[in-house]
């Protein structure tokens, strides 16, 4: 890989931020906070995410589907109608271009991931109202 940065050294942070969105989607705290956000990640986690940095550095970066100018917003929500789902936010908003990020060990679409970015579509359509 061609980075200027080394996402051996972001995987500890992106997996941190990913134990405190459980807590906080969860709305619990865990039986120990302390292990639970700070021990040392899975080694297949890790390779798993190295592996998806990999994979969205060649098709968002390097393609130029994110350039310097790009506008990029991370998770985001629907106003009033994210609120009236419980919360629902998306993955990123890429230039307008919602992308919502799932990983499988299998090829093909489920119907509820189909079914969710429909329901994002309507929900971004009803906030712009």
């Amino acid at each position: 890989m061609n980075h200027s940065y080394s996402i051996s050294e972001v995987v500890p942070y992106a997996s941190f931020l990913a134990r405190l969105e459980i807590i906080m989607r969860s709305g619990m705290l865990p039986k120990d906070v302390q292990a639970s956000l700070l021990d040392d990640e899975n080694e297949k986690i890790i390779c798993d995410l190295e592996n998806l940095c990999d994979v969205f550095y060649k098709v968002f970066i390097k393609s130029n589907v994110i350039t310097p100018d790009s506008t990029v917003i991370f998770n985001p929500h629907f106003g009033l109608a994210s609120r009236s789902c419980g919360g629902a936010d998306a993955d990123i908003f890429i230039d307008g271009t919602l992308c919502d990020f799932k990983t499988s060990k299998s090829s093909g679409y489920k119907w509820q991931d189909v079914a969710q970015l429909l329901g994002y579509y309507c929900l971004d359509n009803i906030a712009k109202k």
